[in-house]
């Protein structure tokens, strides 16, 4: 009997030390941080001021794998244009958005930008590396992913 139990227990610890056992992981990080400011150093996503860009006349489009421009708006998505804007620790408004790739942001009639995101993709995460606004590198993986843009 003393046999059965001691065979039985190491049975099940074999089997545990022998379970190949995969981690499993997920790491989102892709989320661009964005600040715009005019050449008198105001911030142009207060939505209180008259000259700021608002969220409602504000656009996200994206290019899909066949090359169309598409617009980002789902309802069933917590940020339905795929980005926020929000009051950030510096008490600046900032855009806060999730890239696709190459994004388009149409911030009025006028004014329509263009951000190229480096977004690498693993078993185990997906993070944006690089990104360029309107053909100038903006974020080049060493520094924090929030950048000004002058207008």
């Amino acid at each position: 009997m003393k046999n059965i139990k001691i065979a039985s227990i190491l049975f099940f610890v074999g089997i545990l030390l022998g379970c190949n056992r995969q981690k499993e992981c997920f790491y989102l990080d892709t989320r661009i941080d964005i600040q715009y400011k005019d050449n008198l150093g105001r911030d142009l996503l207060d939505s209180s001021k008259a000259y700021a860009f608002k969220y409602d006349s504000i656009k996200h489009f994206y290019k899909n794998a066949n090359n169309q421009i598409v617009e980002v708006y789902s309802l069933s998505m917590d940020y339905p244009k795929a980005f926020v804007i929000h009051l950030d620790a510096d008490s600046i408004y900032t855009l806060s958005l999730t890239p696709y790739g190459t994004d388009i942001l149409q911030l009025n009639s006028s004014i329509s930008d263009t951000l190229v995101s480096e977004i690498v993709n693993n078993t185990c995460s997906t993070i944006t590396k690089k990104v360029w606004y309107n053909g100038v590198l903006v974020y080049d993986g060493t520094s924090q992913r929030k950048f000004i843009i002058n207008k």
